[in-house]
């Protein structure tokens, strides 16, 4: 009986969208335009990870300088630019 009415149901909603093209229309922009942003925005954020990747450097000097937490801030850096995702960073 269930399957009855889903099947109704779905035979209704494909009888509305092909009676209103312009909602599939519509539909498929919103997609292509929420696609193409997402895309933009994660292109973005790997150009900017790689960046700061290339950036991320010290010499012996400058972590001879760096205070106990920031020495510690360092060596996270260091092992997630690394690919070590072991600490649960973010």
């Amino acid at each position: 009986m269930a399957a009855v009415a889903a099947a109704a149901v779905v035979v209704r909603v494909v009888n509305w969208l092909l009676a209103h093209g312009w909602f599939l229309f519509i539909a498929a922009v919103l997609a292509a335009v929420s696609g193409f942003g997402w895309w933009q925005q994660r292109t973005q954020r790997m150009r900017w990870e790689r960046a700061r990747s290339r950036a991320l450097r010290y010499g012996l000097a400058q972590l001879d300088a760096l205070s106990p937490q920031q020495f510690e801030y360092a060596v996270r850096d260091l092992m997630h630019r690394d690919g070590s995702h072991q600490l649960g960073l973010q």
